[in-house]
C-alpha cells in the first residue's frame, strides 16, 4: 500500500506542482501522514491537496482521517467508523450545539456510503 500511495502522490501531486510548491510544508506533511495511512482534511487545505486525500481516501489508501465536516458536506465517503471530538459547531458566528438531525445525518451518511462500497 506504501508503493501504492506514493505512486498516486506522484501523478497527482508531485507532477502536477512546480518545485517550489513541492516544498510548500503543507504539501510534505500531508505526503508523509498518506505514506502511513494517516490524512487530515479542511477547509483551508489547498484544493490539490484536498482532492489527493479525497481519492486516497475513496481507494481505500487512507486509514485513519482526521478531518472537519467539510469532509462529510457532498463527498459521499465510506466511513466505517465516525468520531465526534465535540458535539459543537461553529455556525458561523458562534459555536452552538449540534442538533439531533446534524448528528444523525452524519451517521447515515456514513453508514450507506459505507454499506455501497
Amino acid at each position: 500500500e506504501k508503493q501504492q500511495v506514493k505512486n498516486f502522490l506522484h501523478c497527482s501531486v508531485t507532477k502536477r506542482l512546480k518545485r517550489c510548491d513541492r516544498q510548500l510544508a503543507s504539501v510534505q506533511f500531508i505526503s508523509k501522514l498518506a505514506v502511513r495511512g494517516l490524512a487530515v482534511h479542511h477547509a483551508g487545505m489547498l484544493p490539490i491537496l484536498k482532492e489527493t486525500v479525497e481519492m486516497l481516501f475513496r481507494r481505500g489508501l487512507i486509514r485513519i482521517l482526521f478531518a472537519t465536516e467539510t469532509f462529510a458536506m457532498g463527498v459521499n465517503m465510506p466511513a466505517r467508523c465516525v468520531i465526534f471530538t465535540t458535539l459543537e459547531k461553529f455556525d458561523g458566528q458562534k459555536r452552538r450545539p449540534l442538533n439531533s438531525s446534524q448528528c444523525l445525518f452524519y451517521f447515515i451518511s456514513s453508514f450507506f456510503s459505507f454499506s455501497r462500497s
